[in-house]
């Protein structure tokens, strides 16, 4: 599970650390939308630090050998890369919003979910 984990905190680091630093550069680039007014930077730059958080977590994680804590990272990043597709796909059929970001993001969080699920599958002891 070393190689999901490492590619689960590039990417969500990496995210994390655009929405924390940019944010209004980070929004625009997934929704082709400016952010309006501080709250909205503010929100941005929360979410940010959360998944630089989950980033870094994912990257501490990566060495372990405790096979039932590594599962639950897994669960959860599961949980995190569903809720993702689920709620930019959300946007951007209610809403309408959309940018040169989204596709590609919904896309790698689609791929990171279905990698967890089969390491998921493949944890002895848990089928």
């Amino acid at each position: 599970m070393k190689p999901l984990l490492v590619a689960e905190s590039a990417v969500v680091g990496m995210a994390g650390l655009a929405f924390l630093v940019i944010p209004s550069a980070a929004a625009s680039i997934m929704f082709s939308s400016s952010l309006n007014n501080p709250v909205g930077t503010f929100v941005c730059r929360g979410f940010g630090a959360i998944l630089l958080t989950l980033g870094i977590v994912c990257w501490v994680w990566r060495k372990t050998g405790q096979r039932r804590t590594t599962t639950g990272l897994i669960g959860a990043m599961l949980l995190y890369d569903i809720a993702v597709v689920v709620v930019l796909l959300s946007a951007h059929s209610t809403v309408g919003l959309y940018g040169v970001g989204l596709w590609p993001v919904v896309v790698i969080h689609l791929l990171l979910g279905i990698w967890c699920l089969v390491g998921l599958i493949k944890v002895p002891g848990l089928s």
